[in-house]
């Protein structure tokens, strides 16, 4: 016993030793033309981007000293680890599948990643890099993270228009870890050298970059581990060609029918230990457009309603007049339109029906900016049937004022 913990005292000195050694310095002179993952991840501190210059200063100090594992990094990106998914599933996404195949809708999106999944893992390789088009509110950013739980890898999202310089990038790229899953939401949003930068990444597995210290320059080359790139982008179309072509699966998002729709308002329901009736469902269904993430946000709103309508007592179940209550609370009448719709469409029917109105007009008329009635006014409205578009503009179809208007 008294050798065992002679032995071990002097195993604990010798880790402690360790420990206080200082890090060693890095130069310049010192940096190799290639470097893997791990170094690059320590040594990062050492790298900053200068606009001015294009490319990366290399300042001279000591390498970082081992760090403790956690969740959060440098990189700017949100990370779950795979040890924590079933609390992730249930904490930060209420109400949303645990698993893709328990995904409602989007069955062509299911029946293209759910056998490239199982290749994949049979094989023991990264998925393929994924590319994802359609419109917000569809399940994009769901299905990456239940991509991610499938394959057993943390998933690490960055939206693409916070990439800002090409040092965040190479930091988040020398981040990931074997087989781990790049979410780059609104990848359209991202800066285009930062895109092409990914163009070596995803074929080669590594990014390359020239980096100086004021006198002198080099090209370093980060080695990078085994992953998936999954873009997502509400604007189908934009992107390079060069870079869509670097997707080996391309899966197109379609809006939720008010059935689907109907299904997850009761999944999200049952969440908040309520029930609802299925008339009242389907008017929420109805109002989220095709949107998952609205029917959540209506949900929400419906069990306040039913709340403040059964105070003090916790409501067991949502019914029709919860349902108006809360569309009302959101300005949503019966057509399904919001406030801001109703006005654009009082200004194109002041003109009168079938009489059509230019956007720049439209928008003097209604108070409203353009980009306000591209983006938000005029789809609702064509979907609804409340209006069309000819080669003179925008004109009304209807007569009838919408029930709310």
């Amino acid at each position: 016993e008294a050798s065992a913990t002679s032995v071990a005292a002097v195993n604990s000195a010798a880790v402690l030793a360790a420990a206080s050694v200082a890090p060693a310095r890095v130069a310049f002179d010192d940096l190799s033309s290639v470097v893997d993952a791990a170094w690059f991840t320590s040594h990062a501190h050492l790298f900053r981007w200068s606009e001015r210059r294009g490319e990366m200063v290399f300042e001279a100090g000591a390498a970082a000293l081992p760090n403790v594992p956690s969740k959060s990094d440098s990189t700017g990106a949100e990370s779950m680890d795979h040890d924590h998914a079933d609390h992730a599933d249930h904490a930060d996404y209420p109400g949303r599948p645990g698993r893709l195949a328990d995904l409602v809708g989007q069955a062509d999106v299911k029946s293209l990643l759910l056998p490239a999944i199982a290749a994949a893992e049979l094989s023991g390789r990264p998925l393929d890099h994924t590319l994802f088009f359609g419109p917000p509110g569809t399940g994009k950013s769901t299905v990456a993270r239940l991509v991610a739980a499938a394959l057993g890898t943390r998933a690490k999202t960055v939206n693409g228009a916070t990439l800002a310089e090409p040092g965040v990038l190479i930091r988040l790229l020398a981040s990931l870890r074997s087989r781990d899953v790049l979410f780059l939401d609104e990848v359209h949003a991202a800066p285009r050298r930062l895109l092409e930068s990914l163009y070596e990444a995803m074929e080669e597995r590594r990014v390359s970059f020239a980096v100086g210290d004021g006198r002198r320059s080099k090209t370093m080359s980060v080695k990078l581990e085994p992953f998936t790139l999954i873009g997502a982008t509400t604007e189908a179309g934009v992107l390079a060609e060069a870079f869509e072509s670097r997707f080996g699966l391309r899966a197109s998002f379609a809006p939720y029918s008010t059935e689907e729709l109907s299904v997850i308002v009761e999944c999200a329901i049952a969440h908040h230990q309520v029930e609802i009736d299925p008339a009242a469902a389907h008017l929420i269904a109805e109002a989220a457009r095709g949107s998952a993430r609205e029917a959540h946000a209506l949900t929400r709103r419906a069990v306040d309603a039913a709340t403040l309508h059964s105070a003090p007592e916790r409501p067991s179940r949502i019914n029709v007049d919860a349902a108006k209550a809360a569309l009302r609370a959101l300005t949503i009448d019966s057509d399904g339109l919001r406030a801001v719709e109703r006005r654009a469409l009082a200004a194109l029917r002041s003109h009168g029906s079938c009489r059509p109105m230019g956007m720049a007009r439209w928008a003097a008329a209604s108070g409203l900016p353009v980009a306000t009635l591209r983006r938000v006014c005029e789809p609702a409205l064509l979907r609804g049937g409340f209006i069309d578009v000819g080669p003179r503009g925008r004109f009304a179809t209807r007569i009838r004022l919408p029930g709310g208007g």
